[in-house]
């Protein structure tokens, strides 16, 4: 066998041995047999997302440890209202490239939102992650409340199926400084969250009791509406009517509630609290009613619903509107 032979065979055992390796790594990562689109951590500068995250203290950090660590975010922004830096109100957002959110009340950390498999607590819960995943790590959930309207914050409590649809819930751990939310059983969104949720200054809680925004009126008495009566779908989240346009969404982010069918005697299916009247859509869980208008557009039936959540209720803001098409019966079939 002449050089050339013995140095190809060696070549190619080489390269056999290096992909083997390389193969073997991969397969005793448990991230990457379950999730493969994960790779490294994204990186900004020379330390990755997670090392940044480190440096943050939720008791201490201010607006300016942020930008000193992250820099500017793309926006500042509460709902569909963006600020600048120098005129930001007590509660907003601050959202970065990287797939994530910083959350603030009154110049602290209220939570941190990952919304990409870049950050990794714990070796091993992350945006992709399954239920059963999360469960290991975090343990068994001290109580499981099934297929209700609405997901609440209790600790400890997993939300399953909420709203009657499968696959979305909602897990708080207090303890372990983590929120998360799940679609088809798998991690959406990591929040990291205070261990205290009351510890931020100025207690919104308190906030919201002392200086809250709007109170409503909700006992009205029951009137009929058979045209408001049936399935609805969500298709846009508006600051005012007007601003709806069939042929171009407004909203680019997931709306919170994607459909709802109303029943006869002021009552909904999907979620239950939430009632109506005529005239009127009440939310039990903000204990607010929201003026409703139903409008024929392009041959199509709209309802266009104020929506009375927490940006109303605890800062004063006027409400923005829920756009929603009605399904017809041969639709439904």
């Amino acid at each position: 066998m002449d050089k050339n032979a013995v140095l190809i065979i060696g070549l190619i055992i080489s390269a056999w041995v290096f992909f083997g390796a390389l193969i073997s790594g991969y397969a005793q990562n448990p991230i990457m047999n379950d999730v493969v689109y994960i790779s490294n951590p994204k990186t900004t500068g020379d330390s990755t997302l997670s090392d940044k995250v480190a440096k943050l203290d939720f008791e201490t950090s201010t607006l300016d440890d942020i930008l000193k660590i992250f820099g500017e975010p793309m926006s500042y922004s509460l709902g569909n209202e963006t600020f600048e830096r120098y005129k930001l109100p007590i509660s907003y957002m601050m959202a970065y490239p990287m797939g994530f959110q910083i959350n603030m009340f009154n110049n602290r950390i209220s939570d941190i939102r990952f919304f990409e498999p870049n950050y990794i607590l714990n070796n091993s819960i992350y945006v992709g992650a399954t239920l059963e995943q999360v469960e290991k790590v975090l343990g068994q959930p001290r109580k499981i409340i099934e297929g209700k309207g609405s997901a609440g914050l209790e600790d400890g409590v997993l939300y399953k199926d909420v709203g009657g649809r499968t696959g979305e819930c909602v897990y708080s751990r207090y303890d372990k400084c983590v929120r998360l939310l799940f679609r088809n059983y798998r991690v959406i969104e990591l929040h990291l969250i205070r261990s205290n949720p009351n510890s931020l200054p100025e207690n919104w809680r308190l906030r919201a009791e002392k200086d809250r925004g709007k109170v409503d009126k909700t006992n009205y008495p029951f009137v009929d509406d058979p045209e408001l009566v049936g399935k609805w779908l969500s298709v846009d989240f508006v600051n005012t009517i007007e601003q709806f346009n069939p042929e171009k969404k407004f909203y680019s982010g997931d709306l919170y509630i994607r459909e709802i069918t109303f029943i006869e005697g002021g009552k909904s299916v999907d979620n239950p609290s939430i009632r109506w009247t005529k005239d009127y859509i009440m939310l039990e869980e903000y204990k607010t009613a929201g003026k409703y208008e139903i409008k024929h557009i392009n041959g199509e039936t709209y309802l266009f619903f104020e929506w009375k959540g927490g940006d109303y209720t605890i800062r004063g803001m006027d409400p923005s509107y829920y756009v929603m098409k009605k399904v017809e019966e041969k639709e439904n079939k």
